[in-house]
């Protein structure tokens, strides 16, 4: 591909700068907290509700959706809803439009997360909030040529994949501005991972790890520590070398420049509250914008370095000191251009959660202390989390 098509790719707007978009993946499972393979149900279901298709117009050739279907049904539902398939038939993606702040997005994303509550309530099943199912299970992948394209592409190492994460995105509206906010947030690849993990547990069991996600992902897609980027021919011959300046979107690296105009930041496990995600993503958003405006001083971690780091935050999480040092000072940095933002709330609730050294992985591991023996009491205190939130939200 050519450096103009490679760059007619990418939808920068000046409109939507430092908007916030925030994704999130869920296990759909039953109230024991076995996976179910509902997603395709839950988007029929959409679909239906949304805009009156009937079930039978979702056709199949072979044990595939027909390209009509993939190309019509599926990006009404992503874009005009915000609900999508993923990798397999136990899972489904909610995401928000694009927000103008962190209160906007929170917002935002309660309601998609009370759409989703309300779609699989009604074919018998509940959510289950963390990047790593509870239990074995054996899974079937959507039945999209896209999936089944990804299935071929990791061959034996897909099952390591099944997993959810959190991706946030933010608005540019230039090259240089994607590149500005990419090599900034790079630096804080594994502050962000130590924040969010949340899957200490596969199969019921204590892996030892925060985040198992960041491990299983890595063994399926290879190394995904991105270099810094140099200048925006530097990005493109770097796709180019990786095979998919054609299409960004198969960048698995753990920070990336969207098409959307957007830089994505793909570490963050998915949280068990919608508060949490925001919390997180609301930081993400606070340093692409002090990155671009107020232009703050720092070296470019060698690829081996960061990946240490992460490597660390992985295992660690919140008890990895290094990350909670250089949270610290990050978050005394921001505090003053947070304040004229009116956003300082989230770094207050950053600080309180450096003080008691607790995530998602802690307060999984917690339930699992209380109940070792009891799946069905471990199970229901995480979902409960999915659930308390949601009480009282007006759809």
């Amino acid at each position: 591909m050519d450096k103009i098509k490679f760059r007619e790719q990418f939808a920068f707007d000046h409109k939507k700068r430092f908007y916030l978009g925030i994704e999130e993946e869920h296990w759909l499972v039953n109230h024991q907290g076995n996976l179910l393979d509902l997603s395709l149900e839950i988007l029929k279901l959409a679909a239906k509700e949304k805009f009156n298709i009937p079930l039978d117009q979702w056709r199949f050739e072979g044990d595939i959706l027909t390209p009509e279907v993939e190309k019509t049904f599926l990006p009404m539902l992503r874009f005009q809803v915000g609900l999508q398939s993923e990798l397999t038939l136990s899972q489904i993606e909610i995401n928000t439009k694009p927000n103008p702040n962190p209160v906007a997005a929170y917002a935002d994303l309660l309601q998609q997360r009370v759409m989703l509550n309300q779609l699989i309530n009604q074919l018998g099943g509940t959510i289950l909030p963390t990047a790593t199912p509870l239990f074995h299970y054996t899974p079937n992948i959507f039945p999209s040529k896209h999936y089944r394209r990804v299935e071929k592409l990791f061959a034996e190492n897909i099952s390591n994949g099944y997993t959810n994460g959190l991706h946030v995105h933010i608005g540019v509206s230039s090259e240089k501005e994607a590149i500005g906010v990419f090599n900034f947030l790079r630096e804080y690849v594994p502050e962000l991972l130590a924040l969010s993990a949340n899957s200490p547990l596969v199969a019921n069991i204590n892996t030892g790890l925060n985040s198992n996600r960041y491990f299983r992902q890595r063994s399926v897609v290879g190394p995904s520590t991105p270099e810094p980027i140099k200048s925006w021919n530097a990005y493109y011959n770097e796709l180019e070398k990786m095979r998919c300046a054609d299409d960004p979107t198969r960048n698995w690296k753990v920070v990336r420049i969207h098409p959307f105009g957007t830089v994505e930041s793909r570490i963050a496990d998915v949280q068990m509250t919608a508060k949490e995600s925001v919390r997180i993503a609301g930081l993400v958003w606070l340093m692409a914008q002090w990155a671009i405006n107020e232009k703050p001083h720092y070296e470019n971690s060698s690829v081996d370095d960061l990946q240490n780091r992460i490597f660390n935050a992985a295992n660690k999480g919140l008890n990895d000191n290094a990350c909670v040092k250089n949270l610290s000072q990050l978050i005394l940095n921001l505090k003053k251009f947070a304040q004229q933002l009116g956003q300082e709330n989230i770094l207050d609730e950053i600080e309180l959660m450096l003080q008691q050294r607790r995530n998602g992985a802690i307060r999984q591991l917690e339930y699992l202390k209380k109940h070792p023996e009891n799946s069905q009491a471990l199970f229901n205190a995480i979902n409960h989390e999915w659930l308390h939130e949601l009480k009282g939200v007006r759809p």
